[in-house]
């Protein structure tokens, strides 16, 4: 059951959806351009993560990472050789393009007091995310293809030239284990 559309802002949907079980307002439709993006800094001091060591392939990109802000680690750790949760990867991302973390419950299984979901809000409402049955799964551990997906939605919200040209695949060893949702 969705309730009246009203438009505040041209580019925005306003709806109150009853599906997400949390009766709360969800916004859809805004159009990601380089107006809203404002890029990182990455001038400053990098975070010290006890776990990354000094020769550790990844520190210098970990450190550009958390002098920007894209990435803060937890408890002083970082984890650098884990997996990383689909909600995290989404953190990064709406960090990266600067864009200001808002509510948008979007999906049943997106806790709104959960520390990631002003994230994923704002990623929905940007079509960064789109999540599977009105779902999203924001504990789930991402894969390379669906990061890449959330990067593909990135370039083509800013109508940068995505190559749909799925032969381009044929160089990667494990290209037969891409989803076709993935492919592009």
């Amino acid at each position: 059951n969705i309730g009246t559309i009203t438009n505040k802002d041209p580019n925005t949907e306003e709806t109150t959806s009853q599906g997400n079980n949390n009766n709360e307002t969800v916004i859809e439709n805004k159009q990601l351009s380089f107006d809203v993006i404002k890029l990182p800094s990455v001038e400053g001091e990098a975070k010290v993560f006890g776990d990354v060591s000094a020769n550790h392939w990844a520190k210098s990109y970990i450190d550009k990472l958390s002098t920007a802000g894209i990435i803060n680690g937890s408890n002083g750790m970082f984890n650098p050789n884990g997996q990383t949760k689909r909600a995290d990867v989404t953190i990064m991302l709406v960090n990266l393009l600067g864009l200001t973390p808002e509510a948008n419950n979007k999906f049943a299984d997106v806790n709104a007091s959960a520390y990631y979901a002003p994230y994923v809000g704002t990623a929905s409402t940007y079509g960064i995310v789109n999540g599977s049955n009105g779902m999203f799964n924001p504990q789930g551990v991402i894969s390379r293809q669906d990061t890449m997906v959330m990067i593909a939605q990135i370039l083509k919200g800013l109508n940068l030239n995505v190559n749909a040209d799925t032969t381009s695949l044929s160089q990667f060893g494990d290209a037969s284990k891409v989803s076709a949702y993935a492919n592009e």
